[in-house]
């Protein structure tokens, strides 16, 4: 846009020097004079559309930087990716390496105690040694006392009696001998099989140790190698915002130069000659349709280059997905390998407390069958079952329980009630017996009375007789009723007895088969748990013999997953080293670019300077003086432009450094927008100046 602004000012400062020079010969005829500003306007469109290509190409950079970009930032991604699966790793290796120095821990301990161990034996067989050294010193000095002796001796019998001692004391020294060679070999036997052992515990430790600190060094590696990646992501970044800025940054110097460049080759331009340039023109017309067709030539390789560029991207991104997903599916198989050591650790785990529990609950059966005096263990849920079953035998007895008590509460109440019709008949009989007395007391009063008293106190009497007799009969009736009442309750009360021994009997029964059926059912069970219990010792046995082997999968699945770590950060090193030197190739077409882009530039300004110089020089003054003023006008906005495109290359640095590249790209569009509307004002203006020419020519 700015080349285009520089050009319109170009042209419009072409007047004075045409009108400082002399009148042409074309200029008076006006069919001559416009053939060549024809030409020149052709030429002009033919620029034009050259520049709306340059432009294309611009835009077409631009997207390429921003999808270079965009290749930058999913690299980036991925290699911070990779940082956090290669610290996961190399969490999990140290804690791998943790479980390691815990066991090599726990061994080395057992390993000193059974030292310690092997000390005390020493020191026992050492003390032994000693006793034996001591047996063996006073052995030799009997020994010497006795050949003292018989050295001493001169007669025979005490000689041949020395002899015999001497001999005794001989074999006693000689077995003692022998007992202190057998212990000194078994004990050098012992002492082997201790160094033996002790070599072995030391070469354990020595390869456990080496193992861990192997571990720690591949830690220490991946954490350099983290580093490393780290650095490399930080100078990616880096060297991204700076080829940002130095893009950015040459793009604006490059238009300032060419502003500059153009500006002075305007103000150079302005005193050539129309008629020196007229002889050239065709000539520089033919080289710039040659110069065009090379550059298009130039561009088409340039653009062949970037496609062969893009394709070898592309497929140097298909084989980092390729890796990627090589990479992701050896994760997943490491993870599913991962969840099922995982499962088969929690399925030992759950079976080793099953075993246990089992064997507690064995214990606690034992402990209560021999308090009980009953061998057989048995299961928690029998235990149950048990528990139940005696609830309900529970419940039977309470519930027989309450109804022999029922029965005793109806055999009491019976027994109150035969008491009590016993003590009412005490009472009748008790009155029957005072009636009979009042009667024997009547009788012997009749003898001592007059007939005639005696016959009415005999009706009297015989009255309260009956009275009495109906009395004792009625009593002896209630008696009679109270008897049969007894009887009856004595009849129940019978029964009762016998359904309560009936219900004893069969509880009794009951409860030795209940007993008798638990205990078989508790041996069964116990059987059973036996046999389960070493089933499942085999399978613990059969999942530690699994899990062993997961692990040495697990290594060489590690080593395996190395190798593989290490190949790729080999190939991600290979591609580093590709994609900066592809970076470079970019830079150098860039900059080839922007040369052919000045190259371009400057021929089009030589080209309008000639369009300029071509233009008819008008003959009135007045319309040259409307021109100049045009010119000194133009002159001056185009100072204030340069004022503004300054202040603008101001704020585009400080948008730069500020590194906010958004913002750049958006005052970089609004920019743009502006200049394209100057563009098509000057324009505006160059289509008036050009009508002016004509009708001033004319």
């Amino acid at each position: 846009m700015r080349r285009i602004r520089r050009g319109a000012g170009g042209k419009e400062n072409a007047g004075p020097n045409t009108e400082r020079e002399g009148p042409s010969p074309s200029s008076s005829v006006p069919g001559a004079s416009a053939l060549p500003v024809l030409t020149l306007k052709k030429e002009l469109a033919n620029a034009k559309d050259g520049r709306a290509e340059m432009e294309l190409e611009y835009m077409n950079l631009l997207s390429s930087i921003e999808s270079e970009k965009k290749v930058s930032d999913e690299l980036i991604e991925s290699r911070t990716r990779e940082r956090d699966d290669l610290k996961k790793s190399v969490e999990e290796l140290e804690a791998m390496v943790k479980n390691l120095r815990c066991r090599v821990n726990a061994e080395r301990d057992e390993h000193l105690k059974e030292v310690d161990r092997f000390r005390s034996e020493l020191e026992g067989t050492n003390s032994l040694l000693n006793e034996k050294d001591c047996q063996l010193k006073t052995a030799q000095e009997t020994l010497n006392t006795a050949v003292a002796k018989q050295k001493g001796e001169s007669d025979s019998s005490t000689s041949s009696v020395s002899q015999q001692d001497a001999a005794l004391m001989l074999q006693q020294v000689q077995g003692a001998m022998r007992r202190l060679d057998e212990e000194t070999s078994r004990f050098h036997k012992e002492m082997e099989t201790m160094r033996r052992k002790r070599d072995e515990a030391r070469a354990k430790a020595q390869h456990e140790e080496e193992a861990s600190t192997k571990a720690w060094a591949e830690v220490s590696d991946l954490k350099a190698q983290l580093a490393g990646k780290d650095k490399d992501i930080e100078s990616l970044e880096k060297t991204l915002a700076t080829s940002q800025e130095s893009s950015q940054s040459e793009q604006d110097a490059s238009l300032l130069r060419g502003q500059a460049e153009n500006a002075s080759r305007r103000l150079d331009e302005e005193t050539i000659r129309f008629q020196k340039e007229k002889e050239s023109l065709r000539k520089q017309r033919d080289e710039a349709a040659k110069k065009a067709q090379k550059k298009e030539a130039s561009v088409a390789e340039s653009q062949s280059a970037t496609a062969g560029l893009h394709s070898r991207i592309i497929m140097k991104d298909r084989e980092i997905e390729s890796l990627k997903s090589t990479l992701s599916k050896s994760k997943e198989y490491s993870e599913s390998l991962k969840v099922e050591a995982r499962e088969a650790r929690e399925r030992l785990e759950s079976e080793s407390d099953r075993a246990d529990q089992l064997t507690q609950e064995l214990e606690a059966i034992q402990m209560a069958r021999s308090l009980t005096r009953s061998s057989p263990t048995m299961d928690m849920q029998t235990s149950l079952e048990r528990e139940r079953q005696h609830a309900t035998n529970r419940e039977e007895i309470d519930r027989l329980n309450k109804l022999v008590a029922d029965r005793d509460a109806l055999l009491v109440e019976r027994d109150a009630k035969i008491e009590t019709l016993q003590s009412s008949l005490k009472g009748s009989i008790e009155q029957s017996e005072a009636l009979v007395e009042q009667v024997r007391r009547i009788r012997e009063k009749q003898q001592g009375d007059s007939l005639s008293e005696a016959s009415s106190r005999e009706e009297r009497q015989d009255k309260e007789v009956q009275e009495w007799k109906a009395r004792a009969a009625e009593s002896e009736g209630k008696l009679e009723s109270l008897e049969r009442a007894a009887a009856e309750a004595k009849v129940c009360n019978g029964e009762l007895e016998v359904e309560l021994e009936d219900l004893r009997e069969q509880l009794g029964s009951g409860l030795g088969d209940c007993v008798d059926d638990r205990l078989l059912a508790e041996r069964i069970a116990a059987d059973e748990l036996r046999s389960q219990l070493e089933k499942k010792r085999e399978e613990n046995l059969g999942l530690r013999r699994d899990l062993e082997e997961l692990c040495e999968s697990m290594k060489g699945l590690a080593s395996a997953r190395r190798e593989e770590l290490d190949e790729v950060q080999s190939q991600m090193s290979r591609k580093s080293t590709e994609m900066s030197m592809k970076e470079k190739e970019i830079q150098i077409l860039k900059l080839s670019l922007e040369e052919e882009c000045l190259k371009h530039r400057s021929e089009l300004d030589l080209y309008r300077a000639k369009l300029c110089a071509l233009e008819p020089r008008p003959e009135q003054g007045s319309a040259v003086e409307e021109l100049r003023r045009k010119n000194s006008q133009l002159r001056s906005q185009l100072a204030s432009q340069a004022v503004e495109s300054d202040k603008l290359r101001a704020k585009v640095q400080t948008l730069l450094h500020a590194g906010d590249s958004a913002r750049v790209v958006e005052v970089l569009r609004s920019r743009n927008e502006t200049l394209k509307q100057e563009a098509e004002k000057w324009k505006r203006r160059y289509n008036g100046l050009e009508n002016s020419i004509k009708r001033v020519s004319i």
